[in-house]
């Protein structure tokens, strides 16, 4: 409304002075003109630097946001500490400066885990102050000097048992926010927590201590002060930055100010002489009514859409100029608004499907292994199975027919729901064979041909070693189809049960061999997936048959060789991540 009341007020003054030519009453009145515009221009130029630099922070604040919900997404992944490949999957897609950091806690100290520096891996970092924040309060962000040379911005997330840090370059961060200048250069800086200048676009500043000594300019709102540059005087306005210990700052040099407003009204005055000797009072009264125009729609159109309209467009007007520039460029921001709202909205509705079909897989996987082990006298059972994904391929299934036990472990080829659900199909084509079937041979050359006509085209298999044992006298007929060989620890000594044959699932016809053995008591069978024996530790060596063979060293019970090949794998694999399933299944006579 403002503005509407300024056009007739304005149009008019410059009709009544083109209609007097009283140049030098309109030389005076110039220089008045020129002494408020001063003011009024600086005043402009004040209100231009908090809205950029207000505009700045928010982008910083966003920024910060960003990297909390990154820092949190990845907290969140409960394999994040067995899995670095979490971690250098979001660090390749950051900026060349950008980086992720873990710090876990170990013994009371903060050390990195992780980082795309290989330098800073291993060392303690507890002492950072915004290590020390995220601590007490959760998160946080500021500037540190994480390898002793920069300065870099720093956000932070606390998840317990360890910290996630997210470290940006401040001369990455600072160029990011630089601005376009208008009628003169805008320089950005950051400032530490004692007003020292760590980043800016005038490098010139980098390193000065800003004293704050503020100059208010009359009837100004912004909180303006002044500071002693190389260059000269400039006017700055610094404001904190949220939930951190960084200061922004924005400034302009006082001369390049002063010459933008003359160069300014010089422009006007010209203009004004102009009209008032060229086209006369009436034509700037109804031209400057008429160019108003395209300012009136684009501020309507910019109402419609704060209110929520944003189905609102500006239209290019005759007289538009630049105004139609910005109203072609608010439509743009508009219709990529728009879509950006509907491919976040697919987004949504995707991950909601994924997480809905990770939910079935996982109760299928349920089922793939039995709810509780076989409670028999004369046996001594004990299984655990740690899968690579939300689902896995591998099972052991121990399932009792009359006087027989049908002993499974399998490995299903691949990893994922895939993996689940031809093993799921293999286990019960074995469950439903060892009904009709009372000898091993029978049971596995027709779930095999099943198998292979469920499967074939898919290119998928499953590996098993499966045994029949009789609970009367402690015979067992076994066979080994592409699966790694069994362990079998007698009192005097140690061997493998192992058979030639191929993969289920890949060739209907296949000659399956049995073989046959004589449990006695005391004797004690190990089996395992070839997850456990194909695990490399941080160094790229391979757990290997021998250091599986070890295991049996020790002369254990069921469930004490499962701990303790547990406890075994764990020190070996260290913080390498965990490469395939593994299933592990100890049976002991007693």
């Amino acid at each position: 409304m403002a503005f509407k009341r300024l056009i007739p007020s304005l149009a008019t003054r410059v009709l009544w002075i083109t209609l007097a030519f009283l140049i030098l009453p309109l030389s005076l009145y110039s220089f008045f003109m020129y002494q408020e515009d001063s003011e009024d221009h600086k005043e402009t130029a004040f209100l231009t630097m908090q809205i950029l630099l207000q505009s700045r922070i928010e982008d910083v604040e966003v920024k910060i946001k960003n990297a909390l919900d990154v820092l949190y997404t990845l907290g969140s992944n409960p394999n994040l500490l067995d899995n670095s490949d979490v971690l250098k999957d979001v660090s390749s897609n950051l900026e060349a400066d950008d980086d992720i950091m873990l710090l876990e806690l170990k013994n009371n100290q903060y050390i990195c885990t992780y980082s795309k520096n290989p330098t800073l891996i291993g060392k303690d970092f507890s002492s950072l102050k915004v290590v020390r924040g995220a601590k007490q309060y959760g998160q946080t962000a500021g500037l540190e000097r994480i390898d002793e040379n920069t300065n870099q911005f720093v956000v932070a997330s606390n998840f317990n048992t360890f910290i996630l840090l997210f470290t940006s370059d401040t001369t990455s961060l600072i160029e990011s926010l630089e601005i376009v200048d208008v009628q003169y250069p805008l320089e950005l800086s950051i400032l530490s927590k004692n007003y020292f200048i760590v980043a800016s676009t005038d490098s010139s500043l980098i390193g000065t201590k800003v004293d704050q000594k503020y100059s208010k300019p009359k009837g100004s709102i912004a909180k303006i002060f002044t500071l002693n540059a190389q260059d000269g005087i400039h006017f700055a306005l610094m404001k904190k930055i949220t939930t951190t210990s960084m200061s922004l700052m924005i400034d302009t040099p006082k001369k390049a100010l002063d010459l933008a407003l003359w160069e300014t009204y010089a422009f006007k005055l010209l203009l004004f002489l102009i009209l008032i000797f060229v086209f006369g009072g009436l034509l700037v009264f109804f031209l400057t009514k008429r160019m108003a125009r395209p300012f009136y729609q684009l501020s309507d159109v910019m109402t419609r859409v704060a209110d929520g309209d944003l189905d609102q467009r500006f239209c290019p007007d005759k007289m538009g100029f630049e105004i139609n520039q910005l109203g072609l460029n608010l439509n743009t921001m508009l219709d990529r608004l728009i879509h950006h709202m509907k491919t976040a909205q697919k987004e949504k509705i995707k991950r909601e499907e994924v997480e809905v079909e990770l939910k079935v897989a996982s109760e299928i996987q349920k089922t793939l292994l039995p709810h509780s082990l076989p409670q028999l006298k004369s046996l001594e059972l004990s299984a655990k199975y740690i899968p690579a994904k939300e689902v896995c391929g591998d099972f052991y299934d121990l399932f009792q027919i009359k006087n027989k036990l049908l002993i499974v472990v399998a490995d299903g080829s691949g990893k994922g729901v895939s993996a689940c659900l031809i093993s799921h199909t293999l286990r019960s084509l074995l469950r439903s064979q060892a009904y009709e079937h009372s000898n091993l041979d029978e049971i596995l050359k027709n779930a095999n041909q099943l198998f292979y006509e469920d499967i074939h085209e898919t290119s998928m298999f499953v590996t098993a070693w499966v045994g029949l044992l009789d609970l009367k006298t402690f015979k067992f007929e076994y066979a080994s189809c592409g699966h790694p060989l069994v362990f079998l620890k007698t009192q005097n000594k140690l061997s493998t049960l192992e058979t030639k044959g191929i993969a289920l699932g890949v060739d209907p016809s296949i000659h399956i061999e049995i073989k046959k053995h004589q449990l006695e008591k005391d004797d004690l069978l190990f089996l395992f997936t070839d997850g456990l024996i194909e695990q490399q530790n941080p160094k790229g060596q391979l757990f290997g048959m021998q250091r599986a063979k070890k295991l049996l060293d020790k002369q254990l019970s069921s469930q004490e060789l499962i701990k303790h090949s547990l406890k075994t794998f764990n020190h070996f694999k260290s913080s390498a991540s965990q490469d395939d399933d593994i299933t592990l299944l100890a049976i002991r006579h007693i």
